[in-house]
């Protein structure tokens, strides 16, 4: 749950979740700007005096993402495996909750590759808040908020890196935390505090011209994928997964407008 964070003229901050075609907007942003640094928290980005800095976040519809997290992480594990040269930690993550992990990486991306959808969606309330794939989007939001000295700086990422440990997939189970309703509460209310200007994947290309007009500058979308395009994830639901979907990604939902005819 990564920031882009641009220092100079025109300052700004660029809030972005995994699959949310996050690779072509950096790509866009860089190529654009070339000062841009990215930090993997918002928590952990410099201190400054960024509250009157434009902030921007890409979103995508819940169950399409949950969708293409699938078929990326589990469907094609093999044919990943062989392009990475090994698994990825949100595999690693998924075996972990299968109780199939420590195993060599074939074996894994193998064992994902055979999981079908519904099982993928069984694994779900137990991976979901310790990997970003998985993570609600709203979750980047929780540390949008300025950071304007040293000390609140400390005390907003050491939070974080506790939030980390707590629910990551090396944390001995005693420990770990799990999706709560109070919890998912608390990130949205936090969530419809922030001033943020929010886009929907599915929206673009045309609410992009809003970050050109809010920048001055146009700034090509390179897609490398084309991630919000086609209907053929919908192929994977039932009724029964798509409100299971809907309930773990309540506070997505809620927060950004997405509904059954989205």
């Amino acid at each position: 749950m990564a920031i882009a964070v641009h220092t100079s003229e025109p300052r700004f901050l660029f809030f972005w979740n995994h699959k949310v075609a996050s690779r072509s907007l950096l790509d866009a942003l860089g190529a654009s700007f070339p000062a841009l640094r990215v930090y993997p928290q918002p928590s952990f980005r410099p201190p400054a005096q960024d509250e009157d800095w434009p902030r921007f976040l890409l979103v995508r519809d819940p169950w399409a993402r949950t969708a293409s997290c699938f078929r990326n992480k589990c469907r094609d594990a093999t044919e990943a495996l062989e392009r990475n040269g090994g698994l990825e930690p949100c595999q690693r993550h998924l075996l972990r909750e299968l109780g199939a992990w420590p195993c060599r990486p074939r074996t894994g991306a193998r064992r994902l590759a055979e999981l079908d959808f519904a099982e993928f969606v069984d694994l779900l309330p137990g991976v979901r808040d310790g990997n970003s794939h998985f993570r609600l989007q709203i979750d980047v939001l929780q540390d949008a908020s300025p950071i304007t000295s040293r000390v609140p700086w400390t005390g907003r990422a050491m939070r974080t890196l506790l939030r980390l440990g707590r629910t990551h997939y090396l944390t001995p189970r005693l420990l770990k935390t799990g999706p709560t309703a109070s919890a998912d509460r608390a990130a949205l209310a936090e969530g419809r505090k922030q001033s943020v200007r929010w886009l929907r994947l599915e929206d673009l290309p045309e609410v992009w011209e809003e970050v050109e007009h809010t920048l001055g500058r146009t700034i090509p979308l390179p897609w490398h994928a084309r991630t919000a395009g086609g209907d053929d994830w919908q192929a994977l639901y039932d009724t029964t997964l798509r409100e299971r979907v809907a309930e773990l990604y309540r506070p997505d939902l809620e927060m950004f407008g997405y509904g059954p005819s989205n």
